[in-house]
């Protein structure tokens, strides 16, 4: 592999998308190459890097020359550097939903490389030449890659497209639900940055038009109707069909669980007398 200046190499999309070390964390892993050496090789794909670039950046601040020992190249097709940048990030770290639905919206976003050229958005090695782009892989393709619903994709692209960056990193922290900031990325940005420094309920009153009176008056319905079938469900269980019979009181007020229960006490009814009772002719 020929030695290529620092300034010359450049992450590969397909790596973007995750989370790269904090300032901090950087500084300790600087540290431990500088100590221990670097352990794994960059990984380079069709000249840019598919894995480690948290290891080339450390190798800049230490200012160590780029020896072809510290690199190996990744033998595959695009589909298979796809899987494996993935598996790898996800082995490394466990990565909370708001920034597995940004990293799969950001994937579906980087096109194929073209049947011509074997790279992908970066220069051809032998020629210079610009590469030919393919289709990208569909959002819902990325959702399953990354696990996550293709409803969560689609608003993780919103928020990329429409959305302040401290919008989309707060989604990528988990600061805030990529639902919510899908909707938020809609508002101005004055308004997007101020309901992100309220907090992040803040954030969902401000997308969340209040509920009208009736609304409230059927979640209250709602409710109590939950309530009776659990009591009916656990009479049934502890005492059988007669034991709702005998408490009215339980079912005051909800008159569709009454008779419900009527017509459970009538089905035991001819389940008892045997089907045979209903067929037999009228005199």
């Amino acid at each position: 592999m020929t030695e290529v200046p620092f300034k010359y190499m450049v992450s590969h999309p397909l790596a973007d998308p995750f989370p790269l070390l904090t300032s901090a964390e950087a500084k300790k892993f600087a540290a431990d190459i500088k100590a221990n050496g670097l352990i794994h090789p960059i990984v380079i794909y069709h000249g840019a890097i598919l894995d480690g670039r948290n290891r080339f950046n450390a190798l800049k601040t230490l200012r160590r020359p780029l020896d072809p020992s510290l690199f190996v190249e990744f033998v595959g097709d695009w589909d298979e550097a796809m899987t494996y940048v993935l598996s790898i990030n996800n082995y490394r770290r466990h990565l909370e939903t708001g920034m597995r639905a940004d990293c799969a919206s950001a994937v579906a976003q980087v096109p194929r490389p073209g049947r011509s050229r074997p790279t992908q958005n970066c220069v051809t090695p032998d020629t210079g030449e610009p590469e030919k782009k393919g289709k990208p892989i569909s959002q819902a393709k990325a959702a399953e890659m990354f696990g996550v619903s293709p409803r969560s994709v689609q608003h993780a692209r919103t928020v990329q497209d429409q959305g302040v960056p401290e919008l989309r990193e707060a989604v990528r922290n988990d600061e805030i639900k990529v639902h919510t900031a899908a909707k938020l990325a809609k508002l101005p940005p004055e308004e997007q940055r101020a309901a992100l420094v309220a907090g992040s309920k803040e954030a969902r009153k401000r997308v969340t038009p209040p509920k009208t009176r009736a609304q409230q008056t059927n979640e209250q319905k709602l409710e109590k109707l939950v309530e009776a079938l659990i009591l009916l469900a656990d009479s049934i269980v502890e005492g059988g069909v007669d034991s709702i019979v005998d408490r009215p009181a339980m079912l005051d007020g909800c008159t569709g669980i009454r008779r419900a229960a009527e017509r459970i006490e009538a089905v035991a009814s001819i389940t008892d007398a045997g089907f045979d009772k209903l067929l037999e002719p009228k005199e």
